[in-house]
């Protein structure tokens, strides 16, 4: 039978096909075919298949016979599978691109894929060596270069404590010994650092964070001894005065101020003492003296005065 006879026949069968319903019996669910093929050649029957379920065809080189065939309301993808064991042919679907190939091919495949995959695996492994290679000269470049040494004065923690809190920052060597060290000058306070430039750089930073002085309250005490008599003369005199006039309001504000009636309706301002701040030591009353003086005591300062005064006179120690 020529080969044009053939493809006629298989074309003349897939014509037949009885509908496009899907067939659910067993693990097959393509469309029924009918195929009625003497003498045909395989791969021409699976281009035809291929195309009559809209797939595209990789047919191997190697991939090559004849074919007899005679199937009735067969599902598609069944008829595909009798046909590909009669010639011992494997296939393997990728999407909608169906390949075809021997099993001796299929083994190379396999065996090629495997090949790739341990040519893979040896690259990786090469990238991972190369990678631990050159980090080892790295850190055997490092621990090459030269220590050096550094001391840090301790200005409000103990030495021995920052100590403690530093020796995990120190450089180590490929066994995990610290490969720097701290020293302890107690009587400075002073710590001797030796190890690596960037190592001493950190140390220093946190030395910074560190080293700070604690909160304290500080409370200053005085013992005076005075007599009798200076007692009354501490203080500061506190005055002011707000009068008015029948020509108007004066304020008058710092020193002490004071007023004395007469006999007519005004009323007449006497200045006691005209001082920027209403101090008068010793606080001496203004006579006929009413109203509020403003004064200003500058921590302490005012006190200081006075005391020093008492002791110049005798009267305090």
């Amino acid at each position: 039978m020529k080969r044009g006879t053939v493809l006629a026949a298989v074309l003349l069968a897939l014509v037949s096909l009885v509908g496009r319903a899907w067939s659910q019996a067993g693990e097959y669910r393509g469309f029924p075919v009918s195929l009625n093929l003497r003498e045909a050649d395989v791969v021409t029957v699976l281009h035809v298949l291929a195309e009559e379920a809209g797939l595209n065809l990789v047919v191997a080189e190697d991939v090559r016979g004849k074919v007899d065939v005679h199937l009735v309301n067969v599902p598609w993808d069944q008829a595909l599978d009798e046909i590909l064991r009669s010639k011992d042919l494997v296939k393997r679907q990728v999407g909608n691109v169906l390949h075809v190939l021997t099993t001796e091919g299929l083994k190379r495949e396999l065996d090629r894929r495997e090949l790739l995959r341990a040519e893979e695996r040896k690259d990786l492994e090469a990238r991972q060596k190369t990678r631990e290679i050159a980090a080892k000269i790295r850190e055997e470049e490092e621990m090459a270069r030269p220590l050096e040494t550094r001391t840090f004065p301790v200005r409000y923690a103990k030495a021995v404590e920052l100590q403690k809190n530093l020796l995990p920052h120190l450089s180590r060597d490929s066994k995990g010994q610290p490969r720097g060290s701290i020293e302890v000058n107690e009587f400075a306070n002073m710590l001797v650092v030796r190890d690596m430039p960037g190592v001493l750089d950190e140390i220093s930073g946190l030395m910074t964070r560190l080293d700070r002085p604690t909160p304290q309250i500080l409370i200053e005490a005085r013992i005076v001894e005075v007599n009798s008599e200076a007692v009354k003369d501490l203080g500061i005199q506190w005055g002011g005065q707000y009068s008015s006039t029948s020509g108007g309001d004066t304020n008058a504000i710092g020193g002490a101020r004071g007023f004395s009636p007469s006999s007519s309706s005004a009323t007449n301002i006497t200045e006691i003492a005209a001082r920027a701040f209403a101090v008068n030591l010793p606080a001496a009353n203004p006579v006929l003296g009413l109203g509020m003086t403003f004064g200003k005591l500058l921590e302490g300062l005012i006190l200081d005065v006075q005391l020093t005064a008492l002791e110049n006179q005798g009267r305090a120690q």
